[in-house]
């Protein structure tokens, strides 16, 4: 396929040009379509409704689709979607500053068993039965402990 020029796209209809300049300037693209993003916060709310509106099959084959070629991934997010709706609920705020801070007190080790690897964030008193998502109520421990604790409070701290 022949490359058209800038100069020559007098005869190629607007849309075409606007793709063939674009595909040359892609930072300048990028750049200008943050600072509508950002100018604009009400007009991109609505256009991203009305694309899940319009999209909404296209949308739910590729999640489902997705989610059959990756099971470990789909149940992960789900868990970790899980943990920040009831977090939300529980009130409370951990920022990463916290969890650094949690980890370094453990020594970057599970505090019941002293594994070092796949650590996670549990909470003493388990949101579902009322306990904050906050750093006074997380301890680190790992997936095999955490699991086993399931939802028995437990303070593993030192």
């Amino acid at each position: 396929m022949a490359t058209v020029k800038y100069n020559d796209a007098a005869h190629v209809d607007r849309r075409e040009y606007m793709r063939i300049w674009s595909s040359g300037h892609k930072e300048k693209v990028s750049a200008w379509a943050r600072r509508w993003r950002e100018n604009n916060p009400e007009k991109k709310a609505a256009l991203d409704v009305e694309y899940r509106e319009t999209h909404s099959a296209e949308r739910a084959a590729y999640s489902s689709e997705w989610a059959k070629k990756n099971p470990d991934k789909y149940r992960a997010n789900m868990r970790v979607a899980q943990h920040k709706r009831r977090a939300l609920t529980q009130g409370g705020h951990v920022t990463r500053l916290d969890w650094d801070r949690l980890l370094m007190d453990a020594n970057q080790r599970c505090q019941k068993c002293g594994a070092e690897e796949n650590l996670e964030m549990d909470h003493i008193v388990p949101l579902s039965m009322g306990g904050a998502h906050s750093p006074e109520n997380l301890q680190v421990l790992c997936r095999s402990c955490n699991a086993k604790k399931s939802q028995r409070t437990e303070d593993w701290r030192i």
